[in-house]
């Protein structure tokens, strides 16, 4: 069972990544209500051990525009990459990419994951950079 400071944690990078596919990827994920109703479920005042005098500083519960200052937006975007991207499997190796269609604008390449099963989960054995 999640203790509160890692539910807070978890809250606090669900709303951050929310505000920033509406604010910077211009490509909402959740609607206005599910937004709001999180956002006003965030303590800024629990010590989560990460941004948290930023969070005190920043955030507002009733706008995503404090997003535009977070201190970590390429983790943000590569949280926003995890949710939004869809894979799909290379001629049924275990090699998978993104689909281009996924790919945000003037995207310079790709990583091409090499893929294992380990304990009947899917694991990355290796990755490489592809040059688009």
């Amino acid at each position: 069972m999640p203790t509160q400071i890692e539910e807070e944690r978890r809250l606090r990078i669900k709303v951050s990544v929310w505000a920033y596919a509406y604010e910077i990827m211009n490509d909402p994920i959740a609607t206005d209500q599910q937004f709001d109703e999180e956002c006003a479920k965030v303590n800024i005042f629990l010590n989560t051990g990460r941004h948290d005098d930023w969070f005190r500083s920043n955030f507002d519960p009733w706008t995503g525009m404090w997003v535009r200052n977070h201190p970590d937006l390429a983790g943000l975007h590569r949280i926003y990459l995890m949710h939004k991207v869809k894979f799909r499997r290379i001629y049924g190796a275990d090699q998978y990419v993104v689909c281009e269609s996924f790919l945000p604008p003037n995207t310079t390449s790709i990583i091409v994951y090499n893929m294992h099963r380990k304990n009947g989960k899917r694991c990355v054995k290796s990755s490489r950079r592809v040059i688009l």
